[in-house]
């Protein structure tokens, strides 16, 4: 009966599912992809690739790139600003 539905295969296919993920090889390692040749990293019922994850190595970092080090003091900068900026009384209020 099985080899009889299987060769019938009374399922008509209108479409299928296409797995698009993006995800960045020059700033983590560990992918593991599932099936091996052209699987997904995520999402595949594998648990591989979110415990062998890790960033890579500073030494290297491309060249041109902005480093997470310039990243962080811009933020900080813009913080400091936006806590300065919201802190400030107005003038009249002062006054009163």
């Amino acid at each position: 009966m099985q080899k009889i539905l299987y060769r019938d295969n009374p399922y008509i296919i209108l479409w299928y599912n296409v797995n698009l993920q993006a995800f960045r090889t020059d700033a983590w390692k560990g992918y593991t992809r599932m099936p091996a040749a052209d699987g997904a990293p995520f999402w595949n019922y594998m648990r591989t690739t979110y415990i062998d994850l890790r960033p890579v190595e500073a030494g290297a970092e491309k060249s041109g790139g902005t480093s997470a080090r310039v990243w962080a003091v811009a933020v900080a900068i813009v913080l400091a600003t936006v806590v300065v900026l919201v802190r400030r009384r107005p003038r009249a209020f002062e006054d009163a």
